[in-house]
């Protein structure tokens, strides 16, 4: 029986912390806004969702910000974004262990293209599920359509988001401790992993 792993972007395969940060500020700079918060905040949910959340933009207002931002991340700062130490030889493993391996995130296909391409990763995934543009795609459903013909399906991830979406459709979870949601030494009722190699020990 062949294994589907399936891994979150952010803060799970790649550090993209400066490169959101810094499109954040710029976009936010362009429109007048000021924004005392943690801007770490922005990092794993929607965009738009965070531009209604923490500004109160009506829907049609997030929108029109949430295609700036995409644009100007993909035109300037995506660049900013590197690999965990360690990301590319687990994966590179995996694959030599024959699991089959895939992506779920919250990015669209115009970011994920441009920053897998740089990083140079695209061909260790059989499949790829990114956002759509209107935010329609839930996580769930990206990991239910990734789930489909395959009965053991593990998904990698660093924040609750990737948790509740795996435990919505019934797959097993695995939290990561070195990104940007969960934190090394703290106790969680789920298997976490503290670096890409310890990925590996749990996949023989």
């Amino acid at each position: 029986m062949k294994k589907t792993i399936i891994f979150d972007v952010d803060g799970t395969l790649v550090n993209t912390h400066d490169g959101i940060i810094h499109t954040i500020e710029e976009v936010l700079e362009t429109y007048g806004l000021s924004y005392d918060g943690d801007y770490d905040l922005w990092i794993g949910p929607p965009v738009k969702n965070s531009f209604m959340k923490f500004f109160g933009f009506s829907e049609e207002r997030a929108e029109e910000t949430t295609r700036f931002y995409r644009k100007l991340y993909i035109d300037k700062y995506i660049i900013e974004s590197y690999l965990y130490p360690g990301i590319r030889e687990t994966l590179k493993e995996l694959k030599q262990r024959n699991f089959r391996l895939a992506v779920a995130t919250m990015k669209t296909a115009p970011q994920v293209d441009k920053l897998f391409s740089f990083l140079g990763i695209q061909h260790f995934f059989e499949k790829v599920k990114t956002a759509r543009e209107d935010g329609s795609l839930s996580k769930a459903q990206m990991i239910s359509d990734l789930e489909e013909g395959y009965d053991e399906v593990y998904m990698i991830g660093d924040t609750d988001g990737d948790r509740v979406a795996a435990v919505a459709v019934g797959c097993h979870f695995i939290g990561v401790t070195y990104g940007f949601g969960y934190h090394r030494g703290e106790k969680y009722d789920f298997t976490t992993a503290d670096s890409p190699a310890d990925i590996l020990t749990m996949f023989k």
